[in-house]
C-alpha cells in the first residue's frame, strides 16, 4: 500500500510539475454552467459538450459517460480530460486542484497557447477552427494513465482487478479520441 501512495505521490509531483511550468494541463475549477453545457440524456446517444466561450461543442462517446471530467485550462485557452475509473488510483485529487479529479488525457486549446511549450506537448493535431481562432489536441510528454499499468503497484487484489480494468476503460477512451475530436464544431 505504501508503494502504490508512493508512486501516486511521484506521478502526481510530475505531473504538477509539468503543469505549473507551461500551464497547459489545468489547475482552475471546471467551467461555468453559462460556458459550458453537457447534453447527457440517459440513452446511446452521444453527449453532446458546448463551451460556448470558447465557442465550440464536440460530441463525446455515451460509452464515455461518469468515466471523465472536463477541466477549462488556467490561461483560459482551452480545455484538459481528465480519466476517472474505478480504482482508487484513477480517482486522484490533486491538493493544489481540488476541482481536478483523474488521470490526465489530453487537452484541446488555441494554437497559440502552446507555442512557448511545444517542448512539453506530445501528439500535437489540427482539430479545428472556431470564431477565427485554430484549436489543436495534444497530450503532455508525460503519462499519468500509465500507473493503471504499473506491474509493481502493492495493492490487495481488488484494487488491482480494478486497475486492469481502468486501463482497459482508459485504452478504449484514447482510441475512440480521434473520433471525439473529428466531431469538433464552431457554435454561436
Amino acid at each position: 500500500m505504501k508503494k502504490v501512495l508512493i508512486t501516486l505521490i511521484v506521478f502526481s509531483l510530475l505531473f504538477t510539475g509539468c503543469t505549473t511550468k507551461h500551464n497547459s494541463i489545468s489547475t482552475s475549477a471546471t467551467t461555468t454552467k453559462q460556458d459550458e453545457q453537457k447534453d447527457s440524456k440517459p440513452s446511446q446517444e452521444n453527449i453532446l459538450y458546448t463551451n460556448k466561450k470558447l465557442g465550440f461543442s464536440l460530441k463525446i462517446p455515451s460509452s464515455w459517460r461518469d468515466s471523465y471530467s472536463i477541466v477549462k485550462s488556467d490561461d483560459g485557452t482551452g480545455i484538459d480530460f481528465y480519466f476517472i475509473g474505478k480504482s482508487k488510483t484513477s480517482q486522484a485529487e490533486f491538493e493544489d486542484s481540488p476541482s481536478v479529479k483523474g488521470l490526465y488525457l489530453f487537452s484541446i486549446a488555441t494554437e497559440a497557447s502552446i507555442q512557448d511549450s511545444e517542448d512539453s506537448v506530445d501528439s500535437i493535431l489540427d482539430v479545428g477552427t472556431a470564431h477565427g481562432t485554430k484549436y489543436i489536441s495534444y497530450t503532455g510528454t508525460d503519462c499519468s494513465i500509465c500507473i493503471l499499468k504499473d506491474e509493481e503497484t502493492e495493492a490487495d487484489s481488488k484494487e488491482l482487478d480494478l486497475l486492469k480494468a481502468d486501463w482497459q476503460k482508459v485504452s478504449t477512451m484514447l482510441d475512440e479520441k480521434e473520433t471525439v475530436l473529428k466531431t469538433f464544431q464552431s457554435v454561436d
